[in-house]
């Protein structure tokens, strides 16, 4: 299916006569697995204002800074969250609502207060660019947690195989000295035997001697 897409995208540049090259293709391909691999990153190519070529690395979230020509245009592009990609149309329609309302907010009303200190401004790239590592590093301790966790449940295997061959060992042995056990009874009757046929028998000679 990539390579499909890919190929469509090389014949429509091609028809439009700008043919692309394998270099362009690659990072076409590229794009189109970043897109499938993580949400946001699709959504920014959903978009149609990527700027560069996207790139999937592992497990680690598409790097989308300075991909967008417009980032606020696609506030899912950058989001942390799993919700769905926000639609384009719509993603627009509120970045146009609240450019209007920070312009109704910015409009002077009495004059500002005397001592009033102005709000510091925000960093929209800056605040991205912080979601994606916090979500990285995320992702990073979920692996390491993932990485732990089967190693403990290794060493619990290992260890109850361990118990069960230690448990074996000790039947065996168990029954060895229940076996041990009864020997030494049947030993024990047969000498308790021996010494009344003993006593019997010099019984007899001193009878005999008389």
């Amino acid at each position: 299916m990539i390579e499909a897409l890919t190929q469509a995208g090389a014949d429509l540049a091609s028809d439009a006569g700008h043919p692309v090259t394998a270099a362009v293709l690659a990072q076409v391909r590229a794009t189109i697995e970043a897109a499938m691999a993580d949400p946001h990153a699709g959504a920014a190519v959903r978009s149609g204002l990527l700027v560069t070529p996207l790139e999937s690395v592992g497990f680690d979230a598409v790097d989308l800074d300075g991909a967008l020509a417009d980032p606020d245009a696609v506030p899912d592009a950058w989001s942390g969250s799993d919700a769905p990609p926000i639609p384009i149309t719509q993603a627009r329609g509120a970045r146009k609502a609240s450019r209007a309302s920070r312009s109704t907010e910015a409009e002077p009303q009495d004059g500002p207060e005397p001592d009033a200190q102005p709000e510091p401004k925000r960093d929209p790239a800056a605040e991205r660019k912080a979601a994606r590592q916090a979500e990285t590093a995320a992702r990073s301790e979920s692996r390491d947690a993932d990485a732990a966790l089967d190693a403990a449940e290794a060493d619990l295997e290992q260890a109850e195989e361990r118990r069960a061959d230690l448990q074996r060992e000790l039947d065996r042995a168990t029954a060895e000295i229940e076996a041990l056990e009864r020997a030494r009874d049947a030993a024990e009757a047969a000498s308790n035997d021996a010494r009344e046929l003993l006593a019997a028998a010099q019984e007899h000679r001193r009878s005999l001697g008389r």
